[in-house]
């Protein structure tokens, strides 16, 4: 019989997964595994400093994606590049819809709670060409909405709802000439198809690369899997409900680092393990019996997202003297580039199952915004509280606070 899966490096890797039906194929899936480069460098960064990390390609590729429908020239032709989009945005945005469509389908009738959201800010009164709102609309499903006072604020509070409270911010601010941003949310919440029983759950050794031993709690299931090996690897995949959903684990062999993994599978020395395919009903094939012996895991990460893009050649976008993204606002002197892009992820995994969120965003403007000036109130001063109407509720003065 093969080993149990412990004591070892744990590598959670393009998960969770979905399997369709023989029967009903996602529509094309190209954009759902477009962004392996990127995931693969971002992986490899984490491996590099032996920090835990999570992120969502799906997430990723998806605000790429939106990135494409406005992007020309060279800008367009190296964002295909990593994500794959490679078709005019009338065919991106109906592929993006049908890939959502389906995977939000097969949710809902395999009770998993996902939400997929994505949304344009604006200033007010500024409006988007509408072939570009239109597609984000058709593909994406995307809220057009303006900003507040506090843009961030606002674009946070909106990233909050859709992840359920589990990422309070994407953005710790906006800066002064952000003239939109692009945000994609995810949250996935579902129970494995065999819960691990909490009575079993006992504390085990887990050894780090390069660290000391410790001491976690270790959930066992005894159960069939989907497995896999080679020299290099082991994986095996956990279904959730429904068995069409499931996450994979890729357990480097003894000798072997989850960086050795990752440079294989960038260089093609060797290739991640597929997910298995399903049979001819959607159910799993399942191959091998075993003692499955696996930490609990909770945590949060914030990958620079931002520097793999430069590495992997889409730079244009960053510069403004490059950058063409005309095909999302008219003209107006000085063209838009892209100003942030941030991505943020936290997964929950437990004896019931695994609850996860990624939030992505992007903002652009059409110039380097200048230093804020400063207004601080060090001396004496007068505040008053007005009502909406301009009417005053309470007046004072503050000689010292």
């Amino acid at each position: 019989m093969k080993r149990p899966f412990r004591h070892a490096f744990l590598l959670l890797a393009f998960a969770p997964l979905l399997a369709a039906r023989a029967e009903e194929p996602v529509a094309d899936v190209t954009a759902s595994n477009a962004c392996d480069r990127l995931c693969l460098d971002l992986l490899a960064d984490a491996a590099a400093a032996r920090r835990n990390v999570v992120f969502s390609p799906f997430s990723l590729s998806g605000a790429l994606g939106m990135v494409a429908l406005g992007a020309r020239g060279e800008t367009l032709a190296q964002i295909d590049r990593i994500a794959g989009t490679g078709l005019d945005p009338d065919a991106l945005a109906e592929r993006e819809a049908g890939v959502r469509d389906a995977i939000l389908e097969a949710a809902r009738a395999d009770g998993v709670e996902l939400q997929l959201a994505d949304s344009l800010w604006k200033q007010k009164g500024d409006a988007p060409l509408p072939g570009f709102e239109q597609a984000l609309r058709r593909g994406f499903g995307a809220e057009v909405l303006d900003f507040g006072p506090f843009p961030a604020s606002d674009v946070n509070r909106w990233v909050s709802k859709k992840t359920k409270g589990l990422l309070p911010s994407v953005f710790d601010d906006l800066p002064a000439g952000t003239r939109l941003a692009l945000v994609d949310a995810v949250y996935f919440k579902a129970r494995w198809a065999v819960p691990f029983e909490r009575k079993r759950t006992s504390d085990r050794t887990f050894y780090p690369e390069g660290g000391a031993p410790k001491t976690v709690p270790f959930m066992n299931l005894l159960a069939w899997f989907a497995y896999d090996s080679s020299d290099r690897w082991e994986s095996l995949e956990i279904p959730y409900r429904g068995e069409r959903f499931r996450m994979q684990i890729v357990l480097p062999r003894p000798g072997v680092t989850v960086a050795n993994l990752v440079d294989d599978w960038i260089s093609g020395a060797d290739a991640p393990p597929a997910a298995g395919a399903p049979d001819g009903n959607g159910t799993r094939r399942w191959t091998a019996y075993l003692e499955l012996s696996l930490p609990k895991f909770s945590f949060g990460s914030a990958p620079d997202v931002a520097g793999a893009l430069h590495r992997l050649g889409a730079a244009d976008a960053f510069d403004p003297a490059r950058a063409d993204l005309s095909g999302m606002f008219p003209p107006s002197g000085e063209p838009l580039f892209l100003m942030r892009f941030t991505h943020c992820a936290v997964v929950d995994v437990d004896e019931r199952g695994t609850t996860a969120a990624a939030a992505t965003g992007m903002s652009f403007g059409c110039s380097v915004p200048a230093p804020p000036e400063f207004l601080i109130v060090d001396r004496p001063f007068v505040f008053f509280i007005r009502e909406p109407g301009g009417r005053i509720l309470f007046a004072g003065a503050v000689f010292e606070p």
